[in-house]
């Protein structure tokens, strides 16, 4: 296995996929090339790091640069290992210096750096408890109701801040997909509280297909639609919207919030929702909108809608189209593990071998 990449070094790939490639014939030889990147072990597909458990590891998109228009032209991946400061909404802060370091050789190694929340692509944190590591590999196999205890365990442990918001969102997911669905709405609804950094939304468990969701999922979202949360609110409607009793009430709340200003990423996944309401005679024509749209998303959150685009175009029978999509989805977003192994299912992938 590869060793991460050193700080501030550009990975082999370019994931500002859609900006320089018009149609579906073209993207092919793209993402061809990436799916034989990842299975050569890029340093996003296959990030165990080789740095000290504690150091933090992130990718992310460098910042633009002032005063040149970098939107037509591919943007590189960056890799920083660290020790996070701080992560907010707004802005990670990260030191890249050796652990143990004072304050002034911090400073004359320049090894802080802050990077701006929404281009952060993924982050994998150095668990330094035996319940954080063993939780989340048991959420990367798969085994969803075996992590939630020890993930919860792990919370109780008290770990910085965002540690522990990563923790929820993590524990969230898991309690959707093990069917605890008033669990999953109560944690999300915890995490909303602590204003989370944007790429964590994108562990909230939006159902972003139309297959249906479990009625006891419906039921737990019927008492939550109006939630004080947003958040809550946008994963009780996605869960809705497949139910013909309830999909008025939840394409009322999704429309309300896509136009939630307070909220500008929340309401941009809302209107990706919608996508599933668009009739099939219009999908085809739809198509080259909903692209722009993901294309101005975070890379972070860009796999949910890429999925949702994915299986609108399957259902309107452009069955090489939406492979296209999920292939995308499958290769270039690998977590959050459940809408990664959905979007290998359309893709026509085998599914991720578990961790032993």
């Amino acid at each position: 296995m590869p060793a991460p990449l050193p700080r501030n070094t550009e990975s082999p790939f370019a994931p500002r996929k859609l900006r320089m490639i018009a149609t579906f014939a073209e993207r092919k030889a793209t993402i061809l090339a990436l799916a034989m990147l990842f299975a050569s072990g890029s340093a996003l597909a296959q990030s165990t790091p080789a740095e000290p458990p504690a150091r933090t590891q992130i990718w992310h998109q460098p910042p633009p640069r002032p005063g040149s228009d970098s939107s037509w032209l591919p943007q590189p991946i960056l890799h920083t290992a660290g020790e996070v400061l701080e992560f907010t909404p707004e802005s990670l802060r990260v030191d890249s210096g050796e652990p143990g370091a004072s304050e002034a050789e911090r400073r004359r190694e320049d090894s802080l750096e802050l990077i701006a929340s929404e281009r952060v692509v993924w982050i994998e944190p150095g668990w330094t408890t035996t319940s954080a590591r063993q939780g989340m590999e048991a959420f990367e196999a798969g085994r969803y109701g075996e992590s939630i205890p020890l993930l919860l365990e792990a919370v109780r442990d008290r770990p910085p801040v965002w540690q522990q918001q990563w923790l929820t969102g993590h524990m969230a997911l898991a309690a959707a997909e093990a069917g605890r669905y008033p669990a999953a709405l109560e944690l999300i609804a915890q995490l909303s509280r602590s204003r989370p950094p944007t790429p964590m939304l994108c562990l909230l468990p939006i159902r972003w297909t139309a297959r249906a969701a479990d009625a006891s999922a419906v039921a737990a979202a019927r008492s939550q639609l109006d939630a004080a949360e947003p958040e809550v609110r946008l994963v009780a409607a996605s869960w809705m919207l497949g139910s013909t009793g309830d999909r008025t009430a939840a394409e009322r709340t999704l429309r309300e919030l896509s136009s939630d200003d307070a909220h500008p990423w929340l309401a941009r996944l809302a209107d990706c929702v919608l996508w599933r309401r668009t009739a099939v005679p219009q999908i085809e024509a739809a198509a080259a909108g909903w692209l722009k749209k993901i294309d101005q998303l975070p890379i972070s959150l860009q796999g949910g809608p890429l999925l949702c685009a994915a299986d609108r175009l399957a259902a309107a029978g452009q069955g090489e189209r939406a492979r296209e999509l999920a292939l995308a989805a499958a290769l270039l977003h690998r977590h959050p593990r459940p809408i990664a192994e959905e979007a290998r299912a359309a893709a026509q992938l085998p599914s991720r071998s578990p961790s032993p």
